[in-house]
C-alpha cells in the first residue's frame, strides 16, 4: 500500500534527524537557532513523549506495541477510504514506530527540539475522582520529529473525525459505510 511510503518517510526522516543530532552534539549540549525561542538540545528520554515521565516502561513499551499494532489493523481496514483518515493514521504510525525502535535500540530516544514558551501556569483542580497536578511550565518539553508525527497526526484525525460528521467513514467507490 503507497500510504505506508508516508510511515516510511516520518521514521526515515525521524532517525535521521535523530542520527544528526547525536554525531554533531554532546550529550546535554545545545545549539541555538533562533536566539532563545529556538534551540537544538540533545537530550536521551526514557519517558513518554515531551519528557512525561513513566513509572513501568515494561508496561508503557507492551502498550506501545499494542497500539502501534491498532493503528496499523486500522490502516489496513481503511485502505479503500478517504486520504486524510489513512495520512493520519500513517503519520501516527511512522512517529509510533520511530520512537519505539529508539526504545527497544536504545533503551531511550533523542530529542533534541527545544523551545521556549511564554510561561504556562495551572492551578491544581478537582476533576471527578482525582486531582490534576499543577503545572508551572517556562520552557516546552524538548521533543523529536516522531512526536511531532504523532501529535499532527491526531489533531488531524480528530478534526477529520468531527469535522466530516461520519463521512469519512463512507466508501469512495461505492458510498457505504463501513461495518
Amino acid at each position: 500500500m503507497k500510504i505506508f511510503l508516508i510511515s516510511g518517510a516520518v521514521f526515515f526522516v525521524d532517525q535521521l534527524t535523530k542520527w544528526l543530532v547525536k554525531v554533531n552534539l554532546s550529550l546535554g549540549e545545545s545549539i541555538r537557532v533562533f536566539g532563545n525561542f529556538f534551540q537544538l538540545t540533545f537530550i536521551k528520554n526514557d519517558g513518554m513523549a515531551f519528557g512525561i515521565a513513566i513509572p513501568n516502561k515494561i508496561f508503557f513499551n507492551l502498550l506501545s506495541i499494542v497500539a502501534a499494532g491498532a493503528i496499523l489493523y486500522y490502516i489496513f481496514k481503511f485502505r479503500k477510504e478517504r486520504l486524510l483518515p489513512r495520512f493520519s493514521l500513517a503519520v501516527i504510525f511512522g512517529g509510533a514506530v520511530g520512537n519505539l525502535y529508539d526504545r527497544f535500540m536504545n533503551g531511550s530516544v533523542v530529542d533534541f527540539m527545544d523551545m521556549n514558551v511564554p510561561d504556562i501556569q495551572f492551578r491544581s483542580f478537582d476533576l471527578f475522582l482525582f486531582s490534576t497536578p499543577s503545572v508551572n511550565l517556562t520552557r516546552w518539553p524538548i521533543f523529536n520529529v516522531a512526536d511531532i508525527a504523532v501529535s499532527v497526526g491526531m489533531f488531524l484525525l480528530v478534526l477529520t473525525i468531527i469535522s466530516s460528521n461520519d463521512t469519512w467513514l463512507q466508501s469512495e467507490s461505492h458510498g457505504e459505510a463501513i461495518s
